[in-house]
């Protein structure tokens, strides 16, 4: 158990994602939902330490905005929603990199006092955002055009 790695996460995607469908404002997720997710997060990674495991790795939410359900279910009129760089819903890409931030605080504490573990963030957001700003830089185009 000790020399194993495991991969805890990614969590809380699927309850932003309810939380929208719900009709809950930014604010209120951001305040109300983002701190428990992670608060939960820490919780089952103390316990996994608990149980022996020493190497965690914790990958952090994907760009919500970015992804087709959500660009279909939340469509808007107002170009001013979307990253004009990735086609991306700003809101919840925003939502994704509070969560993110919020997660990186909390894990750079349970570091400090799990001295004996490792505990590695994973970060999900910036190369999935780096490849819809750059897709020539990842190889060959492939689709219609391709």
């Amino acid at each position: 158990f000790g020399k194993a790695l495991f991969v805890f996460g990614e969590l809380g995607g699927n309850d932003y994602s309810f939380a929208w469908k719900a009709e809950w404002s930014l604010d209120k997720v951001k305040t109300q939902m983002v701190p428990k997710v992670v608060e939960s997060i820490i919780g089952g990674i103390e316990a996994l330490l608990d149980e022996g495991a020493r190497h965690v790795v914790v990958p952090g939410n994907l760009p919500a905005g970015c992804i087709p359900i959500t660009l279909t279910m939340y469509a808007s009129e107002d170009r001013s929603d979307y990253d004009p760089r990735t086609g991306c819903l700003k809101k919840f890409n925003g939502v994704a990199l509070y969560h993110n931030a919020v997660l990186r605080i909390a894990l750079d504490q349970l570091q400090r006092r799990r001295p004996d573990s490792r505990i590695i963030y994973a970060d999900y957001y910036a190369p999935l955002i780096d490849f819809l700003r750059k897709p020539k830089k990842f190889g060959k185009r492939y689709g219609a055009r391709g």
